[in-house]
């Protein structure tokens, strides 16, 4: 294994340049968290309601096991990604099934952010049911991964662990019934299409007054994404703020967000907001590597409201006259806006790639 030395940590952050603003994002201490303080459940529902994004605190002595987990997840990106194309191609994912939730995806397949761009990415996914053989799916990886498959298993039990104690705090503040509690919708134990991405975005050189998006904005399909990115490029749009806003990278810190999941199990009154990613203002795009693990509802969960007294319905979208998805079709109709290949100004494709904001 490659020492991390020489590459990408978790525990050292790039800061975004000084006159440029920030997102101003809650932070979530996990340890007081998962102790029960009412002051971060607070925050957290806050946060679900307002911003769709947080920072989640890992700086506890408790977290440095896991914090190495990540440093080594850096590593086995890079050797993925330094294997020869034709190596990598052989785990396409579009190849190795529909839901997309295994395999490589090859620099500028998907649409970019801007109108006749394709993006500027290579990713690679892995499965949590296929790590944990919680499914027939045959375990099909390039060499890294299985050099890796221990810090794999081990980051993944410690990501589904923390998304446990975020699904419980909100159910709690929610007061939801047993059958509709968020964890209900997301136990270990059974399959769900729950992956790790390693992204891998390339270096870009923009010309004068040449605008370039590698990522097309979006929302995340699933339920939670926990990304770990110590170098600056990620940007938020605010649903009530017509403007993109820098993330400030944090060391030790995971960048928290909803996705389309909870946004729909809510009937909109948790947010998912539109992010992507992008060179600095005025300078190119750089090479950046980060990587997300992302959980999902199981596959045939109905993404319909469920009963609180904290719910307010949303009364700005149509949301409510959408049809009800389960999980699994969500993720099939939100893959396919993503392979659109152009940025056509369609409604329907919007909606889906926004989740009902129209924001593009």
């Amino acid at each position: 294994m490659e020492s991390q030395s020489s590459f990408v940590s978790i525990r050292v952050a790039s800061g975004l340049p000084e006159n440029l603003p920030a997102a101003q994002l809650r932070t979530i201490r996990f340890r007081e968290l998962q102790d029960g303080l009412m002051s971060e459940t607070r925050k957290l529902l806050d946060a679900a309601i307002n911003d769709g994004f947080f920072y989640l605190d890992l700086t506890h002595p408790g977290e440095e096991t896991f914090l190495d987990h990540v440093d080594e997840i850096f590593a086995l990106s890079k050797g993925i990604f330094d294997l020869d194309k034709s190596i990598k191609l052989d785990f396409d994912v579009d190849l190795l099934g529909p839901l997309k939730i295994n395999g490589y995806k090859p620099l500028g397949r998907n649409r970019g952010g801007v109108t006749g761009q394709t993006d500027g990415f290579e990713s690679y996914a892995l499965s949590r049911n296929a790590m944990f053989g919680l499914t027939d799916e045959s375990l099909h990886f390039p060499r890294p991964v299985f050099d890796y498959m221990a810090t794999i298993k081990a980051f993944m039990s410690s990501c589904t662990g923390f998304s446990q104690i975020i699904f419980r705090a909100l159910s709690d503040a929610l007061s939801l019934e047993p059958h509709e509690r968020f964890e209900s919708f997301h136990r270990p134990s059974h399959p769900s299409p729950d992956i790790v991405r390693l992204l891998k975005y390339h270096q870009h050189r923009v010309s004068m007054g040449e605008p370039y998006i590698p990522q097309v904005p979006h929302t995340d399909l699933g339920s939670l994404t926990f990304l770990f990115a110590p170098s600056p490029g990620l940007q938020i749009l605010s649903p009530d703020v017509d403007e993109w806003a820098y993330v400030q990278p944090r060391a030790r810190h995971a960048v928290v967000n909803l996705g389309d999941a909870l946004t729909m199990l809510t009937g909109g009154f948790f947010r998912s907001s539109l992010h992507r990613v992008g060179p600095l203002p005025g300078a190119s795009m750089q090479e950046r590597y980060s990587f997300a693990f992302l959980i999902r509802p199981e596959n045939r969960t109905i993404m319909r409201p469920v009963k609180s007294p904290m719910i307010v319905p949303v009364q700005n979208g149509s949301m409510r006259s959408q049809p009800s998805y389960t999980s699994e079709e969500w993720t099939a109709q939100k893959f396919g806006v993503l392979r659109g290949g152009t940025n056509k100004e369609n409604a329907s494709e919007n909606w889906v790639l926004t989740c009902n904001q129209n924001q593009l």
